[in-house]
């Protein structure tokens, strides 16, 4: 849609122009007919580079497979990184991407099935996730 507008503090998202748009070309047997559930959006600057982590850090020591300590620079406020995605970059776990299902701020805990517990070698990123 031209008009759409989207905020999620620090970003605002307008649409472009219809032909910035690429339109969906086909849909499975099952999808056809059915209510569109949710849109992923990736927001990229100029160059094409994601722009859309929330956070950016190194795991601290004792994550397990059902939770990560989150580092220093992570929020305080409960809830905080709820349904976003944790995707380790490098160190151990690189390449995991979980949702995180509940954050507790005063910890700086994430929670989530984790394939592989993460420790201080594990540099991660927690990435937005929009829904229209």
């Amino acid at each position: 849609p031209a008009n759409m507008n989207a905020s999620t503090p620090p970003f605002d998202v307008t649409s472009g122009p219809p032909a910035t748009v690429t339109p969906l070309t086909s849909l499975s047997d099952a999808a056809a007919g059915a209510p569109l559930q949710s849109i992923e959006l990736l927001a990229v600057d100029q160059f094409g580079d994601g722009v859309d982590f929330a956070l950016q850090g190194f795991a601290a020591a004792g994550s397990s497979e059902r939770h990560v300590t989150l580092g220093p620079g992570a929020s305080q406020e409960d809830g905080a990184y709820a349904g976003f995605t944790l995707v380790v970059v490098s160190g151990l776990g690189r390449g995991q991407n979980v949702t995180i299902e509940s954050y507790e701020g005063e910890g700086r805990v994430a929670r989530g099935a984790f394939p592989q517990p993460l420790d201080e070698t594990s540099e991660y990123r927690v990435y937005y996730t929009a829904s229209v």
